[in-house]
């Protein structure tokens, strides 16, 4: 009889693999909503890539980046390529 190995993946794996923190990633262990590990010695866990790869084909899948920059419209009425006055900088300060 053939016995099939599972990968194991170790958690600074598991971190780069789903993009997530460890903290993130035993907060949401915690909350039943992550994949948790195996133990494989007394100081050392592992995770089954198979559930790993299950857990990460139940997100929705990643946003589109904006194509108008990072940042949303400001609302203010200035325009930004107006020079700042003297009036709006800091007063200078004697020493």
């Amino acid at each position: 009889m053939t016995t099939k190995r599972r990968k194991l993946l170790t958690r600074a794996e598991v971190e780069a693999r789903v993009s997530l923190s460890r903290t993130t990633i035993y907060r949401l262990m915690d909350a039943g909503e992550f994949p948790t590990p195996i133990r494989v010695g007394r100081r050392a866990v592992r995770w089954p890539e198979n559930e790993i790869d299950e857990w990460e084909d139940s997100r929705p899948p990643a946003r589109a980046p904006r194509h108008n920059g990072d940042a949303p419209p400001s609302g203010g009425g200035s325009d930004a390529t107006e020079p700042e006055s003297e009036a709006d900088s800091e007063p200078d300060r004697d020493e």
